[in-house]
C-alpha cells in the first residue's frame, strides 16, 4: 500500500507538471488534473474491491 501511495503521488505530480506547460486556460488544466486524479482513485478503489471479493 505504501508503494501504491508513492506511485499515485508521482502520477499526480507528473500530470500537474505536464499540464502546467500546456497553452490551455488554467481552469481547463485544473479540470483535466481532477479528472485524472479521480480516475486513479476510482481504479484503485475497484482493484481493492475486486481483491476482497
Amino acid at each position: 500500500m505504501v508503494g501504491d501511495h508513492d506511485k499515485i503521488t508521482a502520477m499526480i505530480n507528473l500530470l500537474t507538471n505536464e499540464f502546467t506547460s500546456l497553452p490551455q486556460s488554467e481552469s481547463s488544466k485544473v479540470i483535466l488534473v481532477l479528472v485524472f486524479v479521480s480516475l486513479i482513485v476510482l481504479v484503485d478503489w475497484i482493484v481493492k474491491f475486486v481483491v476482497l471479493v
